[in-house]
């Protein structure tokens, strides 16, 4: 990688998802592709994220074991394990 975030003239990978990932490459090509599978990603796993999210607070504030506070999470969201 160069300072200016773009490929080394020799890079020889697929630029997109992976190159991002695997590479650490931030051209534009690989930063859009990212952030295309991440809205995707949170558009269809946002009800799961959010589960996860507040299950975490509420062991963090001492309300119980990770496994039932998730499992709770998850039926308030209508969501299986």
């Amino acid at each position: 990688m160069t300072s200016s975030n773009q490929p080394e003239p020799d890079a020889n990978f697929e630029h997109g998802v992976s190159g991002y990932t695997n590479h650490k490459c931030r051209c534009e090509v690989c930063t859009v592709a990212w952030n295309s599978y991440m809205v995707q990603y949170r558009k269809e796993n946002g009800v799961r994220i959010n589960a996860r999210r507040r299950a975490r607070r509420r062991l963090q504030a001492g309300e119980g074991e990770w496994e039932v506070l998730l499992a709770e999470e998850y039926r308030r969201g209508g969501l299986t394990q």
